[in-house]
């Protein structure tokens, strides 16, 4: 993994939020990969991830399964996932994943969301 300046960080992360904030648009969405048999994996030092099945990708073949960037926001209703990189369509999540579980790894997701925003002026 190549390692990047902190402003380009400043800018990837700024990007990402400036995004979130619009909210996924139609061509967001429709455009986006998706991913099923999707879960959340907390990493302690990288945080939050997807991990899934992926079509639609530019570069990974399809079906492949996939790490991805950092998830930085997470739609309520499991339809959406804003990454670092990218926008995701969300279709299946693994079975232990409830519509509540969902809501509050959504809020799980947003409250991190909300420390990045905060810490993310120490990157200037």
């Amino acid at each position: 993994m190549a390692r990047i300046t902190r402003a380009e960080a400043y800018t990837r992360i700024s990007r990402a939020i400036a995004a979130i904030d619009a909210g996924p648009t139609d061509a967001d969405l429709r455009d986006a990969p998706i991913l099923q048999n999707w879960m959340i994996d907390d990493e302690p030092v990288r945080g939050l991830h997807l991990i899934g099945c992926v079509s639609g990708h530019p570069t990974p073949p399809e079906g492949e399964s996939i790490y991805t960037s950092a998830l930085l926001a997470l739609d309520p209703a499991g339809r959406w996932a804003r990454c670092l990189n990218r926008w995701y369509r969300l279709e299946k999540a693994i079975p232990l994943y409830t519509e509540a579980n969902v809501r509050r790894m959504s809020e799980l997701v947003d409250e991190r969301l909300k420390r990045i925003r905060e810490q993310l002026p120490l990157l200037k």
